[in-house]
This record gives structure tokens, C-alpha cells and sequence, in this order.
């Protein structure tokens, strides 16, 4: 995906944005929130992938830097969090695949 296609898919509001604030235990908390709604999450392991975007706790959005996160199925979600945590720097766009090991 080009960077234009990134930036408009993580600026569009049709994504949850996330803060990276507690050490990415927002992270964990969200994924497990809408993963017990839908059924996405079951015994703390995704069972559909999860798609969001994470920005840089204090910027107020991704429009400040970003990272969109996919989460595929089958990835235990504290796992996801501990390789999602850290810093979101300031006007980078990334795309992170987060694979079950």
C-alpha cells in the first residue's frame, strides 16, 4: 500500500484509533473489548483478524504519526500487545502485520 492510501485509511475514522499509552495495554484492552462483542477473541487468542490504528499517546491522532496494526488470526492478544507497544514517532506511517507464532 502506498503511503497516500496509508495515511488516508489511518486518517478516515473508519478504523478504531488506539493510543499507545501504558505500556500498549490500551492495545490489549481494545482488542479484547471488541473481540468479546463479536466473537473475535476467544481465551485470549484472536479468532478473526483485527485491523486498527495506533497513534502516539499526547498527539491527539494519527494525523500526528501512526502505525496500522493488523492483527492476524490465531495471535494470542497479549502477544500482539507486547509486539505493539513503544514509541509511535512523529510523522511516520506504518503498516505492522502481527502473525501467531
Amino acid at each position: 500500500m502506498d503511503s497516500a492510501s496509508l495515511k488516508l485509511l489511518a486518517t478516515s475514522g473508519a478504523l478504531d484509533e488506539i493510543s499507545n499509552a501504558d505500556d500498549g495495554s490500551m492495545i490489549e484492552r481494545r482488542i479484547l473489548m471488541v473481540g468479546s462483542q463479536g466473537g473475535l477473541v476467544k481465551d485470549g487468542v484472536t479468532q478473526k483478524s483485527v485491523l486498527f490504528v495506533i497513534y502516539q499517546s499526547g498527539r491527539y491522532g494519527p494525523q500526528n504519526g501512526f502505525r496500522v496494526a493488523l492483527v492476524l488470526e490465531g495471535t494470542r492478544v497479549e502477544e500482539a500487545r507486547e509486539r505493539l507497544k513503544g514509541v509511535v514517532e512523529e510523522d511516520s506511517e506504518e503498516f505492522v502485520v502481527i502473525e501467531p507464532r
